[in-house]
């Protein structure tokens, strides 16, 4: 449910509204100054008749409940443009740093207060990026990344290689498969075609042969009968 949170994060809606004041939409997400809740803040400008602003629409939504969805995988975060993870598959790494920060983006970051004061951890030794394989907590993953929006915030999701590796099995099976019942057809195809032209060909000889002598001709099959 969204519900207005214009008291219990004054700062953060002042952020967003001198963005929405200039005419375009805010976002943002942080904690709540006061629920110390994470939460996605969202303001758009109120235009008069002539287009110009008389105002700005703020709210705010809890996120929590989303970890919900994050939990249906080993591990799934949204992180923003420096790697700092917002929401996460597993509690313990939430407002960790997916990669390390150099010490100016730490102290920036604290001093906001967007994600708390504490230091960011990192979970990696370098930067994530899409399509590939790191290692971690001793097992081999696949890592796939998102960006969501213009800010820079993205999904990471880290599949394990070896599920990817049975995947790729299957449809190399599957492959296998399809190729073969395609070649039993065109075998079947070919063979039909040449034995029609094999008959084609000897009726073509028998009738030559016949039209072109004068004596008359018996055929005798295995069993004698003749034509």
């Amino acid at each position: 449910m969204i519900r207005k949170h214009l008291l219990a994060s004054p700062i953060i809606f002042v952020l967003i509204f001198q963005e929405s004041i200039k005419g375009n939409p805010g976002h943002y997400f942080g904690l709540g100054v006061t629920s110390g809740k994470r939460g996605f803040y969202a303001s758009f400008p109120v235009r008069d008749r002539k287009g110009d602003v008389i105002g700005v629409v703020a709210m705010k939504k809890d996120l929590d409940e989303m970890g919900i969805f994050f939990r249906k995988y080993d591990y799934c975060f949204l992180i923003n443009r420096d790697g700092v993870i917002f929401l996460s598959s597993k509690s313990e790494f939430v407002f960790r740093s997916l990669w390390p920060l150099d010490k100016e983006m730490q102290e920036s970051l604290m001093s906001s207060r967007q994600f708390g004061h504490k230091p960011f951890r990192a979970i990696y030794t370098t930067e994530m990026t899409d399509g590939m394989n790191v290692t971690l907590g001793g097992n081999d993953y696949f890592v796939s990344r998102k960006v969501i929006d213009c800010d820079g915030w993205s999904i990471v999701l880290l599949t394990p290689t070896g599920r990817i590796s049975v995947y790729k099995l299957i449809g190399i099976l599957i492959t296998i498969g399809v190729c073969s019942l395609i070649m039993f057809f065109s075998g079947i195809i070919y063979i039909t075609d040449r034995s029609k032209e094999v008959i084609r060909q000897s009726e073509n000889k028998y009738r030559l042969l016949s039209d072109n002598v004068n004596d008359v001709i018996f055929v005798l099959d295995m069993n004698l009968n003749y034509t």
